[in-house]
């Protein structure tokens, strides 16, 4: 999902679209667009986060409900910076891949 939308971005700010990585791509953007790059950063660590949490077996098989919790507070901060990077690229002529814009 995050490399998709870097990708499609660093080509509508007609930056140089780079295989190196999330890291430079991020720091591209933030140059060019400091909004925008701090929202990503955002959207980049939410998804990080869901992706330890989802992914954190003895936690699921220890402490279930607490798993649980935690899984769908990480998913809703990611669907909510989600929502906001699809907010600001609505009112910057900026579009998401389209498979982006609903999937989470």
């Amino acid at each position: 999902m995050i490399p998709k939308i870097l990708h499609s971005l660093l080509e509508q700010l007609h930056l140089p679209v780079t295989e190196s990585g999330t890291a430079q791509a991020l720091s591209l953007i933030k140059d060019k667009n400091p909004e925008l790059g701090i929202l990503l950063q955002s959207l980049i660590q939410a998804d990080e986060s869901h992706r330890f949490i989802r992914n954190d077996y003895e936690l699921r098989h220890k402490l279930k409900d607490i798993w649980t919790f935690q899984c769908n507070r990480t998913k809703s901060e990611l669907e909510n910076y989600m929502q906001l990077l699809a907010d600001y690229c609505q009112n910057n002529d900026l579009k998401l891949p389209e498979e982006e814009s609903i999937q989470i």
